[in-house]
C-alpha cells in the first residue's frame, strides 16, 4: 500500500510540475547523488504512520494516519521558478487528493525551510492521509 500511494503522489505532482524532476526518494544515498538536478527536484517519501487503539479485540481494526514527506530543492526563492511558487503548486495539487480507492484525502500538516546550502533552497512539507488498518 505504501508504494502504491507514494507512486500516486509522484504521478499527481508530475502532472502539475513539469519543469522539475519529481521522484520517490531514492532507496540508497548513492542513488541520491545520481539524481538529475537541472532546475530542481521534488522528492516524495513515506515518513511513517500513527495508529489508534484497536476498536475491537476480536478482529483488530485501527485508524491509521500515514505521513508523506515532500521535499523541494530549487535554486531560486521567488519568481516563476522559485520555491514559493512550487510550494503553492504542491499545496494546490495535493490538498484533497485521494491516492487510494477509498475516500481518504491528503492534507498538509507542516511546511518549513530545511536549509539553504550551495545556492539551493530546500523546503519540506509533511502531508497526512487517514485510512484503516484491518
Amino acid at each position: 500500500m505504501i508504494e502504491t500511494i507514494e507512486s500516486a503522489i509522484v504521478n499527481k505532482l508530475e502532472e502539475a510540475i513539469t519543469d522539475l524532476k519529481v521522484v520517490a526518494f531514492p532507496s540508497a544515498a548513492t542513488d541520491f547523488k545520481k539524481l538529475p538536478f537541472k532546475n530542481g527536484l521534488v522528492l516524495v517519501a513515506y515518513a511513517g504512520s500513527g495508529f489508534s487503539e484497536p476498536s475491537n479485540r476480536d478482529k483488530i481494526i485501527q485508524r491509521r494516519v500515514m505521513e508523506f514527506s515532500i521535499t523541494l530543492q530549487v535554486r531560486d526563492l521567488r519568481g516563476h521558478q522559485g520555491a514559493y511558487d512550487y510550494l503553492e503548486t504542491i499545496v494546490e495539487t495535493l490538498t484533497g487528493f485521494s491516492p487510494m480507492s477509498d475516500k481518504s484525502v491528503m492534507f498538509m500538516t507542516d511546511e518549513k525551510l530545511l536549509q539553504f546550502a550551495d545556492n539551493n533552497w530546500v523546503w519540506a512539507q509533511t502531508w497526512q492521509l487517514e485510512g484503516r488498518q484491518v
